[in-house]
């Protein structure tokens, strides 16, 4: 009974192989475009670098994936845009704080009250920019992460 037993189970999971080799020849067919696609992806995740998502628009001009590569580049282009911008307001606000302290040492009491307000109104103002840089740029990266989990 034992022999029938290990016989049938035997044959039994050697009749599964055949299925296991082709679940498996099945995951690893992704199409050259797909595959670009989550290479670019996953370049850009780990070096910030979007070179394979550009290779595919050159490749697969007419590829579905193409249009999702192009929505993941102009986000990458809004990110890039952003930091430069916020690199500028921080700069401006350096520039106000210096210039307010040059001030402090050479003005009389009254100028150098109207200069404060005056850099403390231009420094609220670029904090406030900067913050709704900030803001956006995480908007952004939020949206980049987004069209990667809907990715399949």
């Amino acid at each position: 009974m034992k022999k029938l037993f290990s016989c049938c189970l035997l044959l039994w999971l050697s009749a599964c192989v055949p299925l296991l080799d082709s679940i498996n020849e099945t995951t690893q067919k992704i199409p050259a475009d797909q595959q670009l696609f989550l290479d670019g992806v996953e370049q850009f995740s780990q070096q910030r670098e979007a070179s394979t998502l550009r290779l595919l628009q050159d490749r697969f001009p007419s590829s579905p994936w193409t249009s999702k590569a192009a929505a993941i580049l102009s986000l990458i282009d809004q990110i890039n845009g952003q930091e430069q911008q916020l690199a500028q307001l921080q700069s401006q606000l350096a520039q106000q704080q210096q210039q307010l302290a040059k001030h402090a040492n050479h003005s009389t009491d009254q100028e150098l009250e109207e200069h404060i307000k005056r850099c403390q109104s231009d420094n609220q103002r670029l904090k406030e920019e900067l913050s709704v840089s900030r803001r956006q740029l995480e908007a952004l990266r939020e949206l980049t992460i987004e069209l990667e989990l809907k990715e399949p």
